[in-house]
């Protein structure tokens, strides 16, 4: 007898979707939210090497300078408006240079230039993006898609990774994928930034990239947006505070598994004016989805995987042109009570400390990474180990706090909850949570305390 979890493996995803329903177009089958994901997924692709060699590569970084020079003011609070018709040589859009690369190309390319094992060796959330893109480009429903305005930035001083391009359905109709967090560790201390900063500098990338390449096209454009992870919240926040010529031809935006915004943001008119143009999509106990807030109803939707697994999108069940629906799960409202607890306890002052102390340790050895991490774990490990114990004692205590205020946050959860199946989940949670605070100790401390030793009647030394 098979076991719901074996039976959930069973279901079908988005590589099934494109074997089963790639052989139908746009015209006899309308775009839907499945479609979405899968466009979300392939901005997952690196195309750095084919835009860069075609010669038609955006800047690699987009600076308060910049913008001043060519004329692109940065968005600020009140929406990113455009100023006056200042030529923009960032507006790449078709009627200005006539370019687009098809999808299949683009596929091509990538299978090209990387090898069998760069491929084999990818980790999840982005090991079945290349099948799902070969599926993709060889069907009859993306296969005539073009990409255009591929842009990738990243910026590991600064901590900013920002990667977008734009996929055409047809000549009115586009649209706009924000790639997630990618495997530098630049992007992911940016995505901690969401806690504490108004507006990190990838959304205000992602709403100037909005601004430069549709700022100018016409009424009968239609523009989709979306994204998986960070990129969702990207392609939230693009579409909200976009010019308003733009917001005005944006028909949907899907944000996959993507973290919120901070309270300030979401009471804003121009995010709450977009609510109802998103799709806003979370497997039932998935955690990064549960992140922050998003005033807005969530299509909770079912996962072959549990936890963090099911943020890897290839796991999201569909049937037919949908997802299917689930609830909420008792490990997802853990996740969701205890992180926006622990985050609404702290100040911004604390969150960022503790998010520079941190992303200082992972980067002591140099690692740009999460590749570079794996490929020499012992080295960086020691390097790790090294750079902990040159904080100052002041430091320690406050990176201590900050974790045992988060297991903190767990547990109230769980007696919150009450309740026969909590019972022993509570139990083991509490001797780990006992064990944690101790090693916590230890590490403020300093170097570890030796086991204390006694003498037995015979003289001979113990230790205990």
């Amino acid at each position: 007898m098979q076991t719901v979890q074996e039976d959930r493996r069973h279901m079908a995803n988005i590589l099934d979707y494109l074997n089963w329903r790639g052989d139908l177009s746009f015209e006899l089958s309308p775009f839907n939210e499945v479609d979405g994901l899968i466009l979300s997924y392939l901005s997952y692709l690196d195309m750095d090497e084919l835009f860069r060699v075609d010669g038609f590569c955006l800047p690699d970084t987009l600076t308060d300078e910049d913008a001043a020079d060519h004329g692109r003011p940065l968005p600020d609070d009140n929406g990113g408006q455009m100023n006056g018709e200042v030529p923009d040589p960032v507006d790449r859009r078709i009627e200005s240079y006539g370019r687009m690369v098809p999808l299949k190309t683009a596929v091509d390319h990538y299978f090209q230039s990387h090898t069998d094992e760069e491929i084999a060796g990818l980790l999840p959330p982005f090991n079945h993006v290349p099948s799902a893109a070969r599926l993709a480009a060889d069907s009859v429903r993306f296969g005539s898609v073009m990409v255009s305005d591929y842009l990738n930035l990243v910026n590991c001083e600064a901590a900013e990774q920002m990667c977008a391009m734009t996929f055409w359905l047809d000549e009115c109709t586009a649209f706009v994928s924000f790639r997630g967090t990618d495997m530098t560790i630049a992007g992911w201390k940016e995505d901690f930034g969401l806690s504490y900063m108004p507006v990190i500098p990838s959304q205000r990338h992602a709403v100037q990239y909005l601004n430069s390449v549709f700022g100018k096209a016409g009424s009968e454009l239609k523009i989709y947006a979306g994204g998986h992870s960070k990129g969702g919240n990207l392609a939230v926040y693009a579409a909200s505070f976009s010019a308003k010529a733009v917001r005005d031809r944006i028909v949907h935006v899907y944000a996959c598994d993507a973290p919120g915004f901070r309270p300030e943001l979401i009471r804003r008119a121009e995010y709450r004016a977009m609510l109802s143009k998103i799709t806003r999509i979370v497997p039932d106990s998935s955690i990064i989805g549960g992140l922050l807030e998003t005033g807005d109803e969530t299509l909770v939707i079912k996962s072959s995987e549990a936890g963090l697994l099911q943020h890897d999108a290839i796991s999201w069940q569909v049937l037919g042109t949908s997802f299917v629906r689930s609830e909420r799960s008792d490990l997802g409202r853990f996740f969701d009570e205890s992180m926006r607890g622990w985050i609404s306890g702290l100040k911004d002052t604390e969150l960022e400390a503790f998010t520079d102390a941190l992303f200082g340790f992972i980067s002591a050895g140099g690692a740009r990474t999460f590749t570079e991490l794996k490929a020499d774990p012992l080295r960086n490990m020691g390097e790790m180990l090294k750079a902990s114990r040159l904080m100052d004692p002041e430091q320690k205590q406050e990176f201590n706090s900050i974790v045992i205020r988060l297991l903190k946050s767990g547990m109230d959860v769980i007696k919150e909850q009450g309740g026969e199946k909590y019972e022993a989940f509570r139990e083991q949670s509490r001797e780990k949570y006992e064990a944690l605070k101790e090693e916590l100790r230890t590490f403020t401390a300093g170097e570890k305390q030796k086991p204390a030793v006694k003498k037995k009647k015979n003289g001979k030394k113990q230790r205990f």
